[in-house]
């Protein structure tokens, strides 16, 4: 193929990529943001595996990882999870802001908590309040 042919192709392509990587990112990067909220959490992170990303039930803007203790003493079955709910595009920082935590072991993490695990995962600013307050 000439190269002459080749430029305008690209002009195609690279915002088609761009596109699809927009549209994949932030789900990806709000799993990653919630396992290192995990990591954060627990007592050994060397002995988590996660299992599975799944969205939690009725909760938009949300992800649930489940995962489970390697080398304990508990049944392989004993699957845990934690969910992490982002601000979902109502702040600046959109999609990537986490704004609330709840595992199967803690349950929802309190404002005083969730600000502490923040500062820790490198965030400046408390969360944002809620829609409606």
């Amino acid at each position: 193929m000439p190269r002459r042919n080749l430029i305008p192709l690209l002009f195609f392509v690279v915002p088609v990529m761009m596109l699809v990587v927009v549209a994949c990112g932030p789900n990806l990067g709000q799993a990653k943001l919630c396992e290192r909220a995990l990591f954060r959490l627990v007592d050994n992170p060397n002995a988590i595996e996660v299992v599975a990303r799944e969205d939690p039930p009725g909760a938009e803007g949300s992800i649930r990882l489940v995962y489970k203790l390697t080398g304990s003493q508990q049944p392989a079955a004993a699957k845990r999870w934690i969910d992490c709910r982002f601000d979902d595009g109502r702040s600046a920082s959109g999609r990537l802001e986490l704004i609330g935590v709840k595992t199967s072991t803690l349950g929802n993490l309190r404002l005083v908590a969730l600000v502490h695990l923040r500062r820790q995962m490198g965030y400046r600013r408390p969360p944002p309040e809620p829609a409606g307050k």
